[in-house]
């Protein structure tokens, strides 16, 4: 095994994939004021949101749900239960705690912007995470493109949909928050479960069920990134009504 030490600076490029997409969630900061300080207090509350997720995953092993395995029903528990469910729900009460009651949390938009900057921050320290468990520069490489491409804006537009209904809540009084985390969920636990099944394809070089694995997350994904700029432009409408009634 190599020492930890050695492994560091492979695990420092994981934060790479996630600090790119923050620069791109933060042009869309710029363009709305938001202040600096409230953005970066979202990202390491977004990261700190790890440790109560690998508390409860620690938990569930201890109970003796099966995580860990290589057949579809492990598979589907690993990514509903055992990932999407603790980590949406971190991340709901993350921004809950965290924005609420903010008076620079003033128009709807913003909650699309903190619950981006919420998940990319936990997406960074998972990525790096990852990143240490391979020293060995092409998966390395391979991990991070994967990553960047799929995972970490996955993790922005998930807690995004949270963040738009915590906005709601907070300006309207809306009640969304629920329904939101269950589509963050959804979301979530099938881009995994899609990942999961092409993993165990992959591994008995079956490539029409690695193809339908990959499918699988793929439309995930891609339904996550419609929901939320469906989300982006329904703020946006709403926003610009208000600033017009002001």
């Amino acid at each position: 095994m190599t020492p930890l030490v050695d492994r560091l600076p492979f695990a420092l490029l994981g934060a790479v994939p996630a600090l790119v997409v923050m620069l791109l969630v933060d042009r869309l900061a710029e363009a709305r004021d938001e202040p600096r300080w409230l953005l970066r207090h979202a990202t390491v509350c977004g990261a700190l949101v790890i440790v109560p997720v690998l508390v409860v995953e620690l938990a569930l092993v201890l109970a003796g749900v099966p995580l860990r395995g290589h057949d579809a029903g492990t598979v589907a528990c690993a990514a509903f239960v055992g990932a999407a469910l603790p980590e949406e729900l971190g991340k709901a009460a993350c921004l809950l705690w965290l924005l609420h009651r903010r008076v620079e949390f003033h128009r709807r938009g913003d909650g699309i912007v903190y619950g981006a900057r919420v998940g990319l921050g936990f997406a960074l320290v998972e990525t790096v995470a990852w990143s240490l468990t391979t020293t060995n520069p092409r998966q390395l490489l391979l991990l991070l493109l994967a990553r960047a491409c799929l995972s970490v804006p996955c993790h922005a537009l998930w807690s995004a949909m949270m963040g738009y209904a915590v906005a709601r809540r907070r300006i309207d009084g809306a009640r969304g928050l629920g329904l939101a985390a269950a589509g963050a969920i959804a979301a979530h636990g099938s881009f995994d479960f899609g990942l999961g099944l092409a993993q165990l394809a992959d591994q008995s070089a079956d490539a029409p069920a690695f193809v339908r694995g990959a499918a699988v997350a793929l439309l995930a994904a891609v339904a996550s990134l419609v929901a939320v700029h469906a989300l982006l432009q329904r703020a946006r409408t709403r926003d610009r009504i208000d600033a017009a009634n002001e």
